[in-house]
């Protein structure tokens, strides 16, 4: 309801210190600035990607509201695996449901959907780089509880990361030759809180985060 979306509002937009924020997304930046391989994993997905020599970057109120997370530009041909997402991809004025992606060699083999998996295809198939992915972004907010289907609020939710499909931000990848250019950016979230199934996040072979929950000091 409005009233419900205008509570989560202030709750994630207003009531939130961000110098707060700042200290904590520098300290997972840190963390995973000193990695090399990320996986990610629950019952139903199992991806690799390489955050190799990429220098993430930290958005903390200066640009989005709600604003709360950590992004990395994955090396374009390292995605392998397959991944099924928690939340709607909101895209086009069309909600896709249950979006799975499979991965080789950084590019996308293969998909489905649950619902309006054609709104799915016609993104996957914007050009040739909506084939590989843009974004590896680590949510970092704990004040967005719950996804709204919208995708600003829903990529903040802190136990969640989301993928980008489509283009890199060109501040993520400083050699343009490296980087993966498309016509679109379209954030997918996956919740990896037990609301949501679990999962777990793991930087070269050591679980940092399970269930939604960091395994080091953020603090």
């Amino acid at each position: 309801s409005t009233a419900e979306l205008e509570k989560l509002m202030f709750e994630a937009v207003v009531n939130v210190d961000y110098e707060k924020m700042e200290r904590k997304n520098a300290r997972i930046k840190e963390e995973f600035d000193s990695g090399e391989e990320v996986q990610i994993k629950d019952k139903n997905t199992d991806l690799r990607l390489s955050i190799k020599n990429r220098e993430g970057r930290s958005s903390h109120g200066r640009r989005n509201f709600p604003d709360g997370e950590v992004f990395y530009a994955p090396v374009k041909d390292s995605v392998e695996g397959k991944i099924m997402f928690s939340h709607p991809a909101a895209y086009s004025g069309g909600l896709i449901h249950g979006v799975k992606l499979w991965f080789k060699d950084g590019q996308i083999v293969d998909f489905s959907a649950e619902r309006n998996e054609e709104l799915l295809e016609s993104m996957i198939d914007t050009d040739e780089g909506s084939r590989y992915l843009g974004e590896f972004g680590i949510g970092t907010n704990r004040r967005v509880t719950r996804n709204v289907n919208n995708t600003i609020p829903d990529e903040k939710i802190g136990g969640s990361i989301h993928l980008a499909i489509g283009n890199a931000y060109e501040e993520t990848v400083p050699n343009s030759e490296e980087r993966n250019k498309s016509g679109i950016h379209q954030d997918i979230v996956f919740d990896m809180r037990p609301r949501a199934g679990g999962g777990k996040i793991v930087l070269d072979g050591e679980t940092v985060q399970q269930d939604g929950e960091w395994r080091f000091s953020v603090d």
